[in-house]
């Protein structure tokens, strides 16, 4: 068999050589099948034909190119040159084909032998991988290293404020919002990380003036229309206006921003942004009382994602099919749903909160729900959004007026202040 693939590849070989064949994609992956067929240990044509299969592949099936790639580091000798760019296409690879932990771990694998723009790029992938999996003490422990190395302080900075914010560690955040702002430079790529770092910070710690200047900063970004820049700007204004609605209006945009992410991109790129879309969207049903669909949406997002090892924003996506669960009366559905209540960021603490108690109203227990939103308001060691705070002090006059208790609205009131 060996035998079969060398002849076929040595037919090809002289094919393109001659000019008979181009160097098309199709071309280009029956070469690599065929030299790789016929290798017996490391080989350095073969495994040189499947780093560039995996290029070929590398902008339109991503995980095909993690294939290639994968295949590629199999064969190629310890000593070759080219191991390196097939590390480095194996960690962007899997980035963009959502395995965000896998991306993260091949990235640190590439690191150390990287220098300047590509380390950069490199350590990108690490943090927001494991940002996007769940790992915020290992997205932040980068970019302590990355930073004291000497590493470009653009999107490392902002991605630092972030990290403290979403850890609890409110006070060092604060400390470095402005020079995280002034680093915000260079490609459109690493300004589009800072930036959707810096919105997350300004959201999670309430500072109105952080998030009108990121902001501001996105729409002078030139970004054409079907660029992966683009695709990430409208991703993160569609979940800043759905999550956070600030402003009147604010769901109207942020489903024209999930409008225009489907007329441009399909539904191919969704999960390789952290599940920003998909919960974006869930959240927007559910807000618009499209429950069936939310149901529906949450159900399929829930499962992607964590196949997908995007995790980050399981719990929102799950909260939300908890909450109309609980309020249909569905009281199995939802208890079955709160062992996976669990937030692994500051920034979904509310919704995750509101959801508990939902469940434990559905299933008669006032003492249960009480409980958590006493909790909440009393014992308060991370940031806490005010739309977050309104919604369970909201949550908590309704559970005394439901009781029957008559000081709902002085008990709103000290909740306010």
């Amino acid at each position: 068999r060996k035998r079969m693939h060398g002849i076929v590849a040595g037919t090809i070989t002289r094919e393109i050589d001659r000019g008979d064949r181009g160097s098309r994609g199709v071309d280009r992956f029956e070469l690599a099948t065929h030299l790789c067929g016929a290798a017996d240990g490391p080989d350095l044509a073969a495994g040189t034909a499947a780093l560039e299969a995996a290029r070929v592949a590398y902008r339109t099936a991503p995980l095909v190119s993690t294939d290639w790639a994968t295949r590629a580091l199999d064969l190629l000798p310890e000593e070759s040159c080219v191991r390196l760019d097939a590390e480095v296409l194996l960690a962007r690879s899997l980035f963009n084909g959502s395995r965000p932990r896998s991306a993260s771990d091949a990235a640190l694998t590439a690191m150390p032998r990287l220098h300047g723009p590509e380390r950069s790029r490199m350590a990108s992938i690490a943090v927001n991988g494991f940002y996007m999996a769940g790992g915020i003490e290992e997205a932040l422990n980068v970019v302590e290293h990355e930073l004291g190395i000497g590493s470009s302080n653009c999107p490392l900075l902002a991605m630092r404020v972030h990290l403290l914010a979403q850890l609890g560690r409110v006070d060092e955040a604060i400390d470095g919002i402005a020079l995280a702002i002034e680093s915000v430079e260079g490609s459109h790529v690493a300004q589009v990380i800072a930036l959707s770092h810096l919105l997350h910070a300004g959201n999670l710690l309430s500072r109105r003036d952080v998030t009108a200047e990121v902001i501001h900063r996105f729409d002078n970004l030139e970004a054409p229309l079907g660029s992966r820049t683009g695709f990430s700007i409208d991703a993160v204004r569609a979940l800043d206006y759905i999550f956070e609605l600030r402003e009147s209006g604010a769901l109207d945009a942020g489903e024209q921003r999930l409008a225009n992410l489907r007329d441009a991109y399909g539904s191919n790129a969704e999960t390789s942004l952290g599940g920003q879309v998909e919960a974006a969207a869930v959240q927007a049903h559910w807000l618009r009382g499209r429950w069936d669909e939310a149901l529906a949406a949450a159900q399929n997002a829930a499962f992607d994602l964590a196949r997908y090892e995007t995790t980050i924003l399981i719990s929102a996506i799950r909260s939300v099919e908890a909450i109309i669960s609980a309020e249909r009366g569905m009281k199995q559905d939802a208890l079955a749903l709160e062992p996976a209540l669990i937030s692994p960021i500051s920034a979904l603490d509310s919704t995750v909160a509101l959801a508990r108690v939902r469940i434990r109203r559905v299933a008669d227990d006032d003492a249960g729900a009480v409980a958590l939103l006493s909790h909440w308001f009393e014992h308060a060691t991370a940031p806490r959004t005010f739309l977050g705070n309104a919604r369970l002090a909201e949550e908590w006059v309704d559970l005394e007026e439901h009781s029957g208790h008559v000081q709902s609205a002085q008990i709103l009131a000290e909740l306010v202040d």
